[in-house]
């Protein structure tokens, strides 16, 4: 993922960028690679408090958090919006891509360091593995979209898609911290010890600018 992550943002103005914010910055590993790059103060949103005091112990003095609904609240004004791994957990897509759209400064961009497209997932074993993950995202308010339906959601907003891809998933045994960040429990059924579950997730990312 770290090499996915750089090849994207060498893609866009971090350094030059006048302000650049992180939607849905957790604790802060993304947030901390993009402080340590611009020249100028960077901003992290998160809802979990406990999330972006973390963070705040990651990233340089002068990096701005802010605790709100990405959904809900006013977003912050911006040369470049980052997301990786937080655009599943917004329920009305569009609407959201739109209002980024708004927030970002003539010129600005969009940039999605990683979301998994788990409508192209596989693994086993069983055949019934990958539905009854995905029935476990959706109980943890996650939302299965396709690389397809999240790059028609950036073109609808308005945007104008400067690069795009697909990741290959490689195969390998989902980890407890992985499971955790999807809301799943390490012990639950399809991923339970002794199973011996193998999942291949592939992995969109994209550069999109307001023109």
């Amino acid at each position: 993922m770290a090499g996915l992550r750089s090849r994207v943002l060498s893609r866009v103005p971090v350094r030059s960028a006048r302000s650049v914010v992180e939607a849905g910055c957790g604790t802060g590993s993304v947030l901390s690679t993009l402080a340590a790059v611009a020249a100028n103060p960077v901003t992290g949103i998160d809802r979990d408090e406990a999330c972006l005091e973390t963070a705040g112990r990651a990233c340089p003095p002068g990096t701005v958090l802010m605790q709100g609904d990405l959904e809900a609240m006013r977003l912050p004004g911006a040369d470049l919006f980052v997301f990786s791994h937080v655009l599943l957990h917004i329920s009305d897509l569009g609407r959201f891509l739109t209002r980024v759209r708004r927030a970002l400064r003539g010129g600005g961009y969009a940039a999605v360091l990683c979301e998994y497209d788990w409508t192209a997932a596989s693994g086993g074993p069983g055949p019934g593995l990958i539905a009854e993950l995905v029935t476990a995202l959706r109980a943890s308010g996650i939302i299965a979209r396709s690389s397809e339906e999240m790059l028609d959601l950036f073109r609808r907003a308005g945007f104008r898609t400067i690069a795009s891809g697909v990741e290959r998933g490689i195969p390998a045994a989902p980890g407890e911290a992985f499971l955790a960040s999807l809301g799943i429990a390490p012990d639950a059924g399809p991923v339970r010890p002794g199973t011996g579950a193998v999942l291949s997730l592939p992995v969109f990312w994209g550069v999109f600018r307001k023109d």
